[in-house]
């Protein structure tokens, strides 16, 4: 049976190194690696700053500066929208979008009408539409929805205000995307392949 150094009459100074060697006992558990892992990167939360409020009780205040969960609405931020920023013919040179303009139900060339591709077509699942802000008739917002997946109560699941690097249900598909997506399974399966098992009852002494 353990017991409590403080039960024991033992410095505090002997407390405390105690006490940082069940810290570390605990953080040695969890640097374990799990199968399951999926995330791409590794997940950094944003310092949270507590000040003293009115009442003189410490409470949470705004994130820092500059610090926020919204990523920046961008072509690279969601593959669903299109990207128009350069143009291409059939023989694959590629065209500024100030020579490009849209008549008769296709990009064409100012300069000889010759019909020219996006960059990127937009997703065929990706819909926007301009909807009342809830409880408010007179405030507009853009909905921006992906009508390929759906969320717990069977809605389509909204993209608005989130990101979506890359998608293998994309219509027309996107070779950035399976290129980001093979190289996140090439990763995943490197460190299946690597994964070493240890026994709950140590090693087997020979």
């Amino acid at each position: 049976m353990n017991q409590n150094p403080e039960d024991s009459g033992a410095s505090l100074e002997e407390v405390e190194e105690a006490a940082e060697a069940e810290q570390e006992d605990d953080s040695s558990e969890s640097d374990e690696f799990s199968p399951f892992e999926e995330l791409a990167e590794e997940f950094s939360p944003s310092k949270i700053v507590t000040t003293t409020g009115p009442d003189g009780l410490p409470m949470q205040s705004a994130p820092e500066a500059g610090v926020s969960d919204i990523p920046v609405f961008s072509c690279e931020t969601l593959v669903c929208i299109g990207d128009f920023s350069q143009f291409h013919d059939r023989e694959g040179i590629v065209y500024d979008k100030a020579l490009v303009t849209y008549h008769s139900g296709a990009y064409r060339l100012k300069e000889d009408n010759r019909q020219v591709t996006p960059k990127r077509l937009p997703c065929v699942h990706y819909v926007r539409q301009m909807v009342q802000f809830e409880h408010n008739p007179e405030v507009k917002m853009i909905a921006r929805l992906c009508s390929a997946r759906r969320d717990r109560q069977g809605a389509f699941m909204s993209v608005r205000d989130r990101a979506v690097w890359a998608c293998d249900m994309r219509n027309p598909p996107d070779l950035e995307s399976q290129r980001l997506l093979d190289e996140f399974d090439e990763k995943k399966l490197k460190e299946g392949r690597e994964r070493t098992f240890d026994s709950i009852f140590g090693k087997v002494k020979e």
